[in-house]
């Protein structure tokens, strides 16, 4: 290039690609990328300058940043929206935003429900693209139909937690609060997360509780608890469970003839083949001392193997926490190689004072002294808040584990030969 402006002309060289211009087709690009991975574009929708959307007809979304004033606020509304709307999704971006992406949906937990990858990678990655799209979608589809099969009333919350499992902290840490503030009406939405919970640790039957096809009262939810080689105490647990909403549980008009009877009447037949029943209550908070008095009635009914278990919704809440939390959870699984083994004592009584928990009593007021002699007599009921999973959580981290000197080793230097 000549540049006749000075006293003195001159020629000089320049990258014309910094001054070269585009018009792109965006509706082609991805008609082209859809093609790649084997999808059919049904719609195209234009946001611009922020950014292009095509549905195909399989209901996968494939969506393009173009020029948004904000990029990372841009594509976390495209992650929010994934998880809103429950849509497989494949976010297309230049390599040079890849990585940005990826620390940007750290912070969601879309799983598989949405794939980054940059357009100049879509040629020679289009198979694996073909393969992580199809496995959205089964998974999608699969979980859809578990949840319309057994949580018709309850899908919005399943939706919810299938997106993020921790989403159950939440729902625990603010029951109290939605309670309190009327917002939490009836007892069914503590009931489903109570379930959600017990359904990671445990297995679960969900979709039954409540009252059966003969109007006989059955309880909100059922688990079991497996016989567990890891563990000192082996014995198997079905857990038969009835969540309190109530601010404060009121134990004290609860009736031990003609509801709970018949909860347990059905877990103590012969034919079920468990070797514990967990007569399981999850309350917000308690109401006096009402509990121990309900033992008391509930007592008669109880079998040999039968015992009560009360948990707060907090204490739940902890328990759940520790089985997300990756190295919190292999932690305990380095005592017996199963979480679950850490947490049988706060499910059966013989365990769960031998562990020292039922020292750790709930603080009732002027008449705790009375209180702790009333609770330890009755060896069959357990009492789990948030300071008992603290206190057995620490135990366990503290205990000798069986599982790590394994890995030690493994790891331990080969004998020269």
């Amino acid at each position: 290039m000549e540049c006749r402006r000075e006293e003195y002309p001159h020629t000089f060289t320049i990258n014309s690609s910094k001054y070269t211009f585009y018009d792109i087709e965006f509706e082609s690009v991805l008609r082209i990328v859809a093609e790649h991975i084997g999808e059919t574009i049904s719609s195209v929708a234009f946001d611009l300058p922020r950014r292009v959307t095509a549905i195909t007809d399989s209901g996968l979304r494939l969506t393009m940043p173009v020029a948004p004033a904000r990029f990372e606020r841009e594509v976390m509304e495209i992650y929010a929206e994934a998880l809103r709307d429950d849509q497989p999704t494949l976010l297309l971006t230049t390599e040079g935003k890849l990585e940005d992406l990826l620390e940007l949906a750290s912070l969601f937990s879309t799983g598989s429900l949405v794939y980054a990858t940059p357009l100049s990678a879509i040629a020679e990655t289009s198979g694996h693209l073909s393969t992580m799209t199809e496995t959205a979608q089964a998974i999608q589809t699969m979980e859809q139909e578990f949840v319309d099969e057994r949580h018709n009333e309850a899908g919005d919350l399943i939706h919810r937690v299938n997106m993020n499992p921790r989403y159950i902290l939440t729902e625990l840490n603010h029951m109290r609060l939605l309670r309190k503030t009327g917002h939490l009406s009836g007892g069914d939405r503590l009931e489903t997360v109570a379930e959600l919970v017990f359904s990671h640790l445990f297995s679960t039957y969900p979709g039954e509780g409540g009252e059966d096809d003969s109007g006989q009262s059955v309880p909100d939810n059922l688990f079991h608890v497996p016989t567990l080689d890891s563990s000192k105490y082996s014995e198997s647990i079905l857990g038969v469970v009835d969540a309190k909403s109530a601010d404060r549980a009121k134990f004290g008009r609860e009736e031990a003839r003609g509801k709970h009877d018949e909860y347990l009447e059905r877990a103590e037949r012969e034919s079920i083949n468990t070797d514990q029943v967990a007569h399981a209550f999850i309350i917000l908070e308690f109401k006096g001392q009402q509990e121990i008095e309900f033992f008391d009635k509930m007592e008669e009914f109880y079998d040999e193997g039968t015992h009560l278990v009360i948990f707060t919704a907090d204490a739940l809440a902890m328990l759940m926490a520790a089985y997300l939390a990756a190295t919190v959870a292999n932690e305990l699984e380095l005592i017996r190689g199963d979480f679950r083994a850490a947490i049988y004592p706060l499910f059966e009584p013989t365990a769960f004072r031998d562990a020292g928990l039922a020292r750790v009593e709930r603080e009732v007021g002027q008449l705790q002294e009375d209180y702790r002699d009333r609770y330890l007599q009755r060896s069959d009921l357990v009492i789990v808040q948030r300071s008992v999973v603290k206190k057995q959580l620490q135990r366990c981290l503290t205990s000798e584990k069986e599982i790590e000197p394994i890995f030690e080793r493994y790891f331990t230097e080969m004998p020269l030969i």
